[in-house]
């Protein structure tokens, strides 16, 4: 008898950059050579949803807003298995120096947003 593969539901942070190159491209990889089944999504689905879908594992990608913390523990309590990514760089933003070409384009709010979706990991 042959093993199914995992089935894996994605959550990436974007398209581009990070969403594409640390979630679509390994995700693709790993689906187009028979190691996992699953999807990617870009809309959240409410817990009792993910349930019926019944994945092995769940993949947040950066997920910092009010919303996405407040799904994430939706699934915590429905028992889905997740795994939580994110770039160190969210947590040390206010040290980026300023003479960084990214500097402009990113926000103060994401080293307390990531420090937020950090506990909700962490607890």
């Amino acid at each position: 008898m042959v093993k199914r593969p995992p089935y894996l539901v994605a959550y990436p942070m974007n398209r581009e950059g990070s969403g594409h190159y640390r979630t679509f491209e390994p995700f693709r990889a790993m689906k187009e050579g028979g190691h996992i089944l699953g999807s990617i999504s870009e809309t959240m689905v409410p817990a009792e949803y993910i349930q019926a879908l019944r994945p092995d594992k769940v993949l947040w990608q950066s997920q910092m807003t009010d919303r996405q913390i407040e799904v994430i523990k939706e699934y915590r309590k429905a028992g889905v298995f997740q795994v939580y990514d994110t770039d160190d760089l969210i947590l040390s933003i206010n040290d980026i120096a300023d003479s960084n070409v990214h500097r402009q384009h990113m926000p103060t709010i994401l080293k307390p947003a990531g420090r937020k979706s950090w506990r909700t990991w962490t607890v």
